[in-house]
């Protein structure tokens, strides 16, 4: 009898963790799915360092992201970030800004590319959280 009620205790108890990483789970992806645009940049870097940190992948995750919007997008990314630099290079830009402009520079001056971006990220944050 004591037994019996342990056990059982100890099955509700089990219930009761599963239902908290269940809500867990839930409420990670709605915080992704329902996204402000305040700062963009640093929203997404937040998220892909979450799943690079999940999987141990940083740079990989992040070259997964950018391979997706090209392919989704249709657009050459390294060719943009070219014609970046060298617009700013024409424009006076120092040689420092020159040379740390990224992709993500790219993406965020075109408002189609940053939409499919989004979208790419906030995907890969839901298939890595679970």
């Amino acid at each position: 009898m004591v037994d019996e009620m342990e056990r059982t205790r100890q099955i509700a108890n089990e219930a009761v963790e599963q239902a908290q990483q269940a809500n867990d789970g839930v409420e990670k992806i709605r915080e992704t799915i329902i996204e402000t645009d305040d700062d963009w940049r640093n929203g997404v870097n937040e998220k892909l360092n979450t799943i690079g940190f999940k999987t141990g992948k940083y740079k990989e995750i992040r070259t997964e992201s950018y391979e997706i919007l090209e392919d989704r997008a249709r657009c050459r990314l390294g060719v943009r970030l070219d014609n970046l630099k060298e617009r700013k290079r024409n424009n006076g830009a120092t040689k420092t800004e020159t040379n740390n402009t990224r992709k993500l520079d790219v993406i965020e001056r075109d408002a189609r590319l940053k939409e499919i971006y989004t979208s790419i990220v906030k995907q890969l944050a839901i298939k890595h959280s679970a």
